[in-house]
């Protein structure tokens, strides 16, 4: 799901990049107004690009850290059996 959000994140971002650089002006040359768009467009389109790839890293990163916790779960039950200490036979499953 975090991998769809950020797929969608990045291409709304880039498209309202993509919409700021098109925008001109009825006015002849250049306006201050079209500076500011093509700016604002530039930084939507480098800022959807890093929210992309963030939230894939981060999604990918919280996924290898639910497994790292599970692993060390089921090691500590493991290994208090093994120790004959308390019974955690009840816990849920990993």
């Amino acid at each position: 799901m975090a991998k769809l959000a950020s797929i969608v994140s990045a291409l709304v971002a880039i498209g309202a990049g993509l919409y700021m650089l098109t925008l001109t002006t009825a006015a002849a040359g250049t306006t201050i107004f079209e500076a500011m768009a093509h700016g604002i467009g530039a930084y939507f389109i480098g800022k959807g690009i890093f929210m992309g790839g963030s939230l894939w890293r981060q999604d990918e990163a919280t996924g290898r850290l639910g497994m790292l916790v599970n692993f060390a779960a089921e090691r500590s039950v493991r290994d208090l059996d093994e120790e004959g200490g308390e019974d955690y036979s009840g816990l849920p499953p990993a």
